[in-house]
């Protein structure tokens, strides 16, 4: 686990699915979540 926290229910098979999920939808929406702040910083920018 992370910093030492301690997983009170759940098989690790749950956990380690509910990870896997996470991880493919943040290499997903990542790159979409960066380019969005990167046009919404440049228009502030302009103003």
């Amino acid at each position: 686990m992370g910093s030492g926290g301690k997983r009170l229910v759940g098989a690790n098979r749950d956990y380690a699915e509910l990870l896997t999920r996470h991880l493919f939808d943040q290499a997903d929406f990542l790159p979409y979540r960066e380019r969005l702040l990167a046009e919404r910083r440049k228009a502030w920018m302009q103003q």
